[in-house]
């Protein structure tokens, strides 16, 4: 009896853990290298085990699938909240020819994994593309046309787009070669179709809408991972809303510091000659004084100390024009303005990073810094005999000015360090960890935007150069910053692409809507993300004078709204848990084994007893 009750123990033990698995598989669209649109399959499985990601791909992808599927599930244990280290995940891609994408399958590896986490019947019949980045928010990706035509044939009802790509422009096309194809039911362009059967070419601009209706399938755009769950679920997860409540410390803090950049322009403007006042730097220096006053009368305060921190730099370089600032002079204050930065920059290496705050404070404060210290070192590089004050002056005065505004303004925001006490488990292996995770991300997020742009982003370059200089430098922090800095100025390149001018406010609304809710999600949890916060209050003041400085603005609060993601303390679910009507039958099934199992044992014995 004993050995048989062992011998179903260690069968239990090996059967477990594929008993519990969770398995799940959708339908992934993508795109050959020759551009056409074909399908592959995504299965997943989580087992037991210690957050693992496992990714085995046939044929072999062009880019590296692995940090977009590891991206893919970090992002859908924060959505849950949860705490995925206690199980591994285990992605399948089939797919009948070679494909490329990059980070396109991102949403659809996030969504699954949601679904299965959550123990949720997902819909076959829908498929999707598109990124998956920081508060569940999809971008944009390329051949969204193409992936819809591969849906077509394959069972698929249902293609999920990214918001803002719903309508693309059609290169060279034949007017008959419209008409006749198979594809293209009536109404898809413009809403106006073309009777005209002639060899004619023209550019022309395809909904994307009507063109899927036209070939059978329903295409929707979504901007977030709640709407995807909802179509591919059914099930609709809690978006925030409201208004945001600063926290009173943030408030009092940031609306100290707004005062003293603010004061620092009233002392600058009075000791400005009145001959100034047509100068176009006065001009602009007044503007945005008075944007400063109505961000500041609407408790605007990040906005206000950005307005004040403009206005300065212009006051400044005006009053050094005014006092006749000479070479000798103008070396005297860089040697002065440099023996300040070193000791700042002493003093904040020394800082205790214990809270969130400071964690932030340090990023703030750090920033401005380095940057100051990189313009001085760039002065400092050019020899006195090299100089040409009379041709040169404006712009290096004008350079000092910048670097001597950038300098207070990190001294003023030296006032958040120590705000409030939210303590956090952070050492130096968690940062580095993050860090490398970052890096990992934004190289492939720069792969896949060189992969469909040949512009060359030179200043997203620099700062991933930054952030991985900051990592030789082992300030993980800074390179944490640097790579989610590059990381939103990626996704909004790669959001904007192609689109149309018309339809920004709706992707910046979009962001900031989904920023708002991660701040609330997070003043929830008891902390508040004052990068997040700032960035999301200016992109919002920003919208209806500068939308391409909002969408920035948007996507770093998105972005940067949630740094505690690295170390914050999650809800840890067994896996009992996450796969619990599996679970009952696994159990009963194995208690009614064993019973069954004792009792024809005792049979057996009972028989053997009496032959005996």
């Amino acid at each position: 009896m004993k050995k048989s009750l062992l011998l179903i123990l260690i069968i239990t033990i090996i059967l477990l853990p594929t008993c519990l698995a969770q398995k799940g598989h959708l339908t992934l669209l993508a795109v050959t290298s020759d551009e056409h649109g074909v399908t592959a399959d995504l299965y997943l499985e989580i087992i037991p085990g210690s957050g693992r990601v496992f990714i085995d791909t046939f044929p072999f992808t062009k880019l590296d699938t692995q940090l977009s599927t590891r991206l893919g599930r970090d992002i859908a244990c924060n959505f849950l909240d949860i705490d995925c280290s206690n199980y591994d995940f285990l992605y399948t891609i089939r797919a009948e020819s070679p494909i490329i994408g990059g980070p396109s399958a991102g949403i659809s590896i996030a969504a699954l994994t949601v679904a299965l986490l959550d123990d949720l019947e997902v819909d076959e019949s829908v498929s999707m593309t598109g990124t998956i980045n920081a508060g569940g928010f999809v971008g944009t990706v390329a051949g969204v046309k193409e992936k819809i035509e591969a849906a077509k044939g394959q069972g698929i009802k249902k293609v999920l787009i990214p918001k803002g790509t719903r309508f693309v422009t059609e290169e060279n096309l034949h007017y008959d070669g419209i008409i006749l194809s198979e594809n293209i039911s009536k109404g898809y362009v413009d809403d106006v179709y073309i009777e005209n059967e002639t060899n004619e070419t023209k550019n022309i601009t395809l909904d994307l809408f009507q063109y899927g209706r036209g070939i059978g399938i329903e295409v929707i755009e979504v901007s977030s991972l709640y709407e995807v769950m909802e179509e591919l679920t059914g099930e609709e997860y809690e978006l925030l809303e409201g208004n945001i409540e600063p926290d009173e410390w943030y408030t009092n803090t940031m609306r100290s510091v707004a005062i003293e950049l603010c004061n620092r322009t009233a002392v600058f403007k009075s000791q400005i000659n009145h001959t100034m006042i047509n100068n176009s730097d006065y001009l602009m220096a007044l503007n945005l004084s008075k944007q400063a006053t109505e961000a500041f009368n609407s408790s605007d305060y990040y906005a206000t100390a950005s307005f004040c921190f403009g206005a300065n730099i212009k006051y400044n370089y005006l009053y050094l024009l005014e006092t006749n600032t000479t070479k000798e002079d103008f070396i005297k204050i860089i040697n002065e303005l440099n023996k300040s930065v070193v000791e700042t920059e002493n003093k904040l290496n020394e800082k205790e990073i214990n809270s969130l705050t400071n964690f932030q404070t340090y990023i703030v404060v750090k920033e401005r810094v380095i940057e100051t210290e990189n313009i001085l070192d760039d002065l400092f590089e050019l020899n006195e005999s090299e100089i040409n004050w009379t041709n040169d002056s404006n712009s290096l005065l004008y350079t000092l000015s910048y670097a001597t505004e950038r300098y207070y303004s990190a001294y003023a925001w030296s006032d958040f360090f120590d705000a409030t006490n939210d303590e956090i488990g952070l050492n130096k292996e968690i940062l580095q960890d993050s860090c490398i995770r970052k890096l990992s991300e934004i190289d492939e997020h720069y792969n896949y935007l060189s992969l469909i742009s040949m512009i060359p982003f030179d200043n997203i370059q620099e700062e991933i150069d930054q952030a991985n200089q900051e990592y030789e430098n082992e300030d993980y922090i800074m390179c944490l910053f640097k790579a989610s800095k590059a990381k939103a100025e990626m996704d909004m390149v790669i959001s904007s692409l192609g689109l149309e001018q018309d339809k920004l406010l709706d992707v910046v609304d979009g962001r900031l809507k989904l920023a708002n809710s991660l701040i609330l999600k997070q003043q929830q949890k008891g902390t508040f993300p004052i990068l997040g916060y700032s960035y999301f209050e200016y992109a919002n003041v920003l919208k209806n004078s500068d939308l391409s400085s909002s969408l920035i603005y948007s996507h770093y609060a998105l972005e940067l709204g949630n740094l505690d993601l690295y170390f914050e303390e999650k809800e840890v679910r067994s896996f009992i848990e996450l796969k619990t009507s599996t679970t009952i039958t696994f159990i009963v099934g194995l208690i009614l084994g064993i019973i069954v199992t004792a009792f024809i044992h005792k049979g057996y014995s009972n028989l053997y007893l009496k032959k005996k």
